[in-house]
């Protein structure tokens, strides 16, 4: 819980909103209007009633491309599967968000990522399938739940981090997709 202390300074009177991070350590930050003050305080009670409290070293310290070889090395599938995984990071993802932290990888990212799959043209006048979007998607947010899993990304403020992407069901949801 944060609280807000009210010192008398030279320059005027400031409030000094004080709380405890994960690690124990007193933060503090300074505001000159109690109304600042207050607002702030709120913001973070809210936050950590919610779950949604981020550390800021967390999901900045790996990229999704490293989480996504240490998710595929903890994989029990067949070969092919595999395979096939690997095949979709390397192919379609890991050159669009392969290089953010893994703590940038949100619902918009994620959408886009599947926006800009569906626009592509691999060949000429050949386009992914709705199949193809769905399943590269759906590595995308394993990688994030196995970033929750290993400690990565805190698992309140991540869940549904990746939830919401459009999925693609047909012919219909591209041309929606595409205007």
């Amino acid at each position: 819980m944060a609280f807000i202390r009210e010192r008398d300074l030279p320059a005027g009177r400031r409030y000094l909103v004080a709380w405890r991070d994960e690690h124990g350590k007193e933060r503090t930050k300074t505001f000159t209007s109690k109304k600042e003050a207050r607002y702030f305080r709120n913001q973070l009670d809210n936050d950590r009633a919610d779950g949604v409290h981020v550390p800021d070293y967390l999901g900045k310290s790996s990229t999704f491309s490293q989480v996504a070889d240490a998710w595929l090395v903890s994989r029990s599938l067949r070969p092919s599967s595999l395979d096939r995984d690997e095949s979709y990071l390397r192919s379609l993802i890991r050159p669009r968000i392969g290089h953010l932290p893994i703590g940038e990888v949100t619902t918009g990212k994620v959408r886009d990522l599947s926006g800009e799959l569906i626009r592509t043209q691999y060949r000429q006048g050949h386009t992914y399938a709705p199949a193809t979007v769905n399943k590269a998607v759906a590595i995308v947010r394993e990688v994030v739940d196995y970033a929750i899993d290993d400690g990565l990304l805190p698992a309140p403020a991540a869940i549904g981090k990746v939830k919401g992407a459009p999925k693609v069901t047909g012919s219909a949801d591209r041309q929606e997709l595409l205007d």
